[in-house]
């Protein structure tokens, strides 16, 4: 049995925070980082089709704290994402009917 993995989607920083998204890329043995402002939207990449979202100064503690991961494929139960403080934040996934991958938004509660 193969899985198809979506390897890009559409990602919307829908918070007043600056957010960080690691993922595998093609070609690379470490995590790639790429810092997302508010409100910005941009296509991301992942070789593995999952990508992790953390914060520097979240709470405005000097240590970065993991808020959550998403992936572009649902997983068995359906699930698109999984946050550490879902009480303060929310990963959405609509689909977009002229692209092939998705859209995720993150949304602070």
């Amino acid at each position: 049995m193969s899985f198809k993995t979506t390897k890009f989607i559409n990602f919307h920083n829908n918070t007043d925070l600056s957010v960080t998204i690691e993922s595998w890329v093609d070609g690379s043995n470490e995590f790639q980082t790429k810092n997302i402002n508010p409100g910005e939207k941009l296509v991301i990449n992942s070789s593995v089709g999952e990508w992790h979202l953390t914060n520097y100064n979240l709470k405005n503690c000097k240590t970065t704290w993991n808020i959550g991961k998403f992936r572009s494929d649902p997983c068995a139960s359906g699930n698109y994402s999984w946050m550490e403080y879902d009480d303060e934040f929310q990963c959405e996934y609509s689909k977009i009917p002229e692209n092939i991958s998705g859209l995720i938004t993150l949304t602070q509660k």
